[in-house]
């Protein structure tokens, strides 16, 4: 009897986990898709390609970080680098982003959410190399 409501108790937790994992992917979709990160990517672009003329606005880097990480902060901590490599797929399939560019920003996008010094969530993305 005791193992059946051992094993019953461990069938739930993991109903439970996979249901709070649906959801966290279902509410990153969302929130993706609903949220602009182009501060991330201008940011970006006039650090590692000197892209002055994306720069529209006027504003330094340092200026673009900060409202990068504002951008970023309104999303769950979890959907952050989902939302960092949503962007730059979206970029790429625009023909905004190819080649040696495109492989430069991933690796320096990797870094941002860590460079918004927040204390929660992960710290660095990891996109791998493959990962469009």
């Amino acid at each position: 009897m005791a193992k059946l409501a051992a094993l019953l108790a461990a069938l739930i937790l993991v109903a439970n986990a996979a249901a709070a994992l649906r959801t966290t992917t279902e509410d990153c979709s969302r929130q993706i898709q609903w949220r602009d990160l182009s501060d991330c990517m201008r940011y970006l672009r006039e650090q590692l390609l000197n892209e002055e003329a994306y720069n529209k606005l006027d504003n330094s880097p340092e200026d673009y970080l900060d409202q990068c990480c504002g951008q970023l902060r309104m999303m769950s901590v979890w959907c952050r680098c989902d939302g960092l490599k949503s962007e730059m797929n979206r970029q790429r399939q625009q023909g905004q982003l190819w080649g040696q560019d495109m492989s430069r920003i991933m690796q320096a996008a990797e870094s941002l959410p860590g460079m918004c010094r927040d204390s929660e969530g992960p710290s660095r993305c990891d996109f791998g190399s493959s990962w469009f």
